[in-house]
């Protein structure tokens, strides 16, 4: 994760890291304006959210939040993201030493 403002965070493969390992890719991309979130945070909300998908198996495969709250969703994000994140049963480093 990269602490910038707007907060911007990433996990998993880029569109272009899942076609080299010869995935079939489905990449979507959306305002971060148009999310609940966006809605919520009102003026100063520009971003984006970006999924990338191995429609294959449909997983996701990797993600990149950019804006308002972008490493919070980003976090969200990394558990689902290739199966490689943690399970719900395990506890989130990022949540380390909150009570």
């Amino acid at each position: 994760m990269t602490f910038v403002d707007p907060e911007v965070g990433s996990v998993g493969l880029t569109g272009a890291a899942a076609r080299a390992a010869r995935l079939r890719v489905l990449v979507g991309c959306a305002p971060a304006a148009a999310s609940a979130r966006g809605f919520v945070h009102g003026p100063g909300n520009a971003g984006l959210v970006k999924l990338v998908v191995d429609a294959g198996h449909g997983l996701l495969v990797g993600a990149t939040a950019v804006g308002p709250a972008g490493g919070e969703v980003n976090r969200r994000l990394r558990r689902t993201a290739g199966g490689a994140a943690t399970s719900p049963e395990e506890p989130d480093p990022a949540e380390a030493g909150r009570a």
